[in-house]
C-alpha cells in the first residue's frame, strides 16, 4: 500500500511522466504511438454520465478509428449488452465498472492494463471478468488486492515495496508459501517488547471474538465510507476540477490503505479462533 502502484501504471500510459528511466515497449522505448495497442483503466473509468454505454464505447470507435461493429462484442464480454437506452449515470458502480472494462478492450488491445478490476462486482461479476480475461490472447497487467482474483488470474507477480519493485515468475499462492524473507521479519517484529503481535498473543478467545466483531463493524463502515467516495468521482464537481478529482483520489487511496490493514488484522485473529 503506497508503494506507488497506481503510479506506476500512469506513468506507462503516459498519464504521468516518470522522473528518470524509461518505458520499454516490444524492445524499443515507449512513445505515444505505441498506446493505440494499449487498453487501459486505472483508478476510475472515464465515462461520460449522459450517455449510453454503447455510446460511450462509440465515442472511442470514432476516436481510435475502430470499426463500430466490435462494440456489441466488449459490451457482451462484460455482460452489458442489454443495457439499452440505459444513461451512466443511472448504472450501478458494478455497471461502470464493467464498463470501464469493456473500453479498455474497445481497441483489442495487445497489452491490458487495469487498477483493481474487481472493485464493486459481485460474485457473477467477478467470474464473467475473469472468464473473459483467461480468453485474452494479450499481456494483461492489473493491480489487485483481491487475493482470489490474483491467484486465479496472475502467472507472475510484480512485488511493490518502499525499496524498490522485483519481478517473481510465481502464481501468488507459491509466492506467499515460499517468502522466507517476510517470515524472517514478522519473527523479528514479533519479539519486541511491545510488538502487537505480542499483544495479539494476551487476547484470551473471548476477547478475540470481541475483536474480530469489532473489525467487522469497522470494515463494513469502510466500505460503505469508500463506495460513497467512488461515487463522487462521477459527479461534475469532481471530474472536471481537477484538483478536486486529485485530492479526492488521495482520500481514497487512504481509506483504501486503512481497510486492507483492518481486513488483513480481521484475518489474522479469525485464524486464531478456529
Amino acid at each position: 500500500n503506497g508503494a506507488g502502484k497506481s503510479t506506476l501504471l500512469k506513468v506507462i500510459t503516459k498519464v504521468m511522466n516518470c522522473t528518470s528511466g524509461d518505458i520499454f515497449f516490444e524492445g524499443k522505448s515507449m512513445c505515444t504511438e505505441d498506446l493505440k495497442k494499449v487498453g487501459a483503466i486505472i483508478e476510475h473509468p472515464a465515462i461520460y454520465p449522459n450517455l449510453t454505454a454503447y455510446e460511450n464505447l462509440e465515442v472511442l470507435t470514432v476516436l481510435l478509428n475502430i470499426d463500430k461493429r466490435r462494440i456489441d462484442y466488449v459490451l457482451k464480454i462484460v455482460g452489458l449488452e442489454y443495457t439499452n437506452k440505459k444513461l451512466a449515470r443511472n448504472f450501478s458502480l458494478g455497471m461502470k465498472q464493467r464498463l470501464g472494462i469493456a473500453m479498455a478492450l474497445i481497441n483489442n488491445p495487445e497489452l491490458l492494463i487495469l487498477d483493481e478490476p474487481t472493485n464493486h462486482l459481485d460474485i457473477p461479476g467477478k467470474e464473467a471478468l475473469e472468464l473473459s480475461l483467461k480468453g485474452f490472447t494479450g499481456s494483461i497487467l492489473f493491480v489487485s488486492h483481491d487475493r482470489y482474483f490474483i491467484q486465479q488470474m496472475a502467472t507472475g507477480l510484480l512485488v511493490l515495496s518502499n525499496d524498490g519493485c522485483k519481478f517473481v515468475n510465481q502464481t501468488y499462492d507459491e509466492y506467499m508459501n515460499q517468502e522466507p524473507v517476510q517470515m524472517t521479519e514478522v519473527k523479528q517484529t514479533s519479539s519486541e517488547p511491545n510488538s502487537k503481535k505480542e499483544v495479539k498473543r494476551a487476547l484470551s478467545p473471548e476477547a478475540r471474538r470481541r475483536e474480530i466483531a469489532k473489525l467487522e463493524r469497522l470494515i463494513t463502515e469502510k466500505e460503505v465510507e469508500l463506495e460513497e467516495m467512488r461515487e463522487l468521482r462521477f459527479e461534475p464537481e469532481y471530474y472536471q476540477d481537477y484538483q478536486k478529482m486529485n485530492d479526492l483520489d488521495q482520500d481514497i487511496d487512504d481509506i483504501h490503505n486503512e481497510l486492507a490493514h483492518l481486513e488483513e488484522r480481521w484475518a489474522s485473529l479469525l485464524e486464531e479462533v478456529s
